[in-house]
């Protein structure tokens, strides 16, 4: 009888190590989603800035064109770099 009392116990004691384990991978599953989560936002960061690096006009200026002078296109022209019937 000694016997049978025992066996119950080591089915509690392992039912405790089963929700134990449970728990530790549920604590780990946990851990692992929130670090999964900082890199896709890491990663959509990093994204951005490559979808918009040099596309952007917000904060820069206009670049202005210098007036051409006369020589300058004339040099351009004989060249064949300029069309004069456009």
């Amino acid at each position: 009888m000694e016997e049978e009392n025992i066996k119950p116990e080591e089915e509690v004691v392992e039912e405790k190590t089963k929700e134990q384990e449970a728990e530790e991978t549920l604590k780990t599953i946990r851990e692992t989603n929130k670090e999964i989560k900082a890199e896709i936002a890491e990663q959509e960061e990093l994204k951005a800035k490559v979808a918009l690096g040099g596309q952007t006009e917000a904060g820069r200026a206009p670049i202005e064109k210098k007036p051409e002078t006369d020589k300058e296109y004339t040099e351009r022209f004989l060249k064949g770099e300029v069309d004069p019937l456009t």
